[in-house]
């Protein structure tokens, strides 16, 4: 098994550990290897072992819940809260951000949810509110992260469009 959590004896970091026989062993390089706090973990681990993690991720300015979020996609900046989605690949010694960007969602994410497809790619569905701060009009969206788009190329998220609603389930 796996498990992912923010720890509070480490400044809510971000930490993922997995167990190993009758031990649990830190991964991603160790305990709160993603030192700013983080909400909504969503782990998902494929047939072959490779561990996802999608999250709400804060950009802080040094005091909790008194931040500045910065939409890495847009290149903007307004106060916080407004936690955007990111989603990342965790190995045991280091972890590092899917597709070109941290930031997979165009501003702040609400209700993240992510599923693995049949070849163990990961997909992350989530209400992106692009418009500002407090989410006016907020649409949901899904994007599926392809490690083997236009090959030579950084793995790339596609868009599968806006939609009213989501929700993810593979058989």
């Amino acid at each position: 098994p796996y498990i992912a959590f923010r720890d509070g004896a480490l400044g809510n970091g971000t930490t993922v550990m997995r167990r190993i026989g009758t031990t649990w062993e830190f991964m991603g390089g160790g305990a709160a290897f993603l030192a700013q706090p983080n909400e909504d973990l969503q782990l998902e681990v494929s047939a072959a072992g490779d561990v996802y993690l999608a999250y709400r991720d804060v950009e802080w300015d040094g005091s909790f819940g008194k931040g500045v979020c910065k939409d890495e996609v847009w290149d903007t900046v307004w106060p916080a809260p407004c936690p955007h989605a990111t989603a990342i690949k965790v190995t045991r010694d280091s972890w590092w951000y899917l597709g070109e960007r941290g930031a997979i969602s165009k501003g702040e994410a609400q209700r993240l949810s992510m599923a693995l497809n049949s070849e163990g790619n990961p997909l992350v569905s989530f209400r992106d509110c692009y418009d500002g701060v407090g989410c006016p009009t907020g649409n949901a969206t899904i994007r599926y992260f392809n490690p083997n788009y236009n090959s030579g190329m950084p793995p790339t998220w596609y868009d599968f469009g806006w939609q009213h609603s989501t929700n993810l389930g593979f058989q």
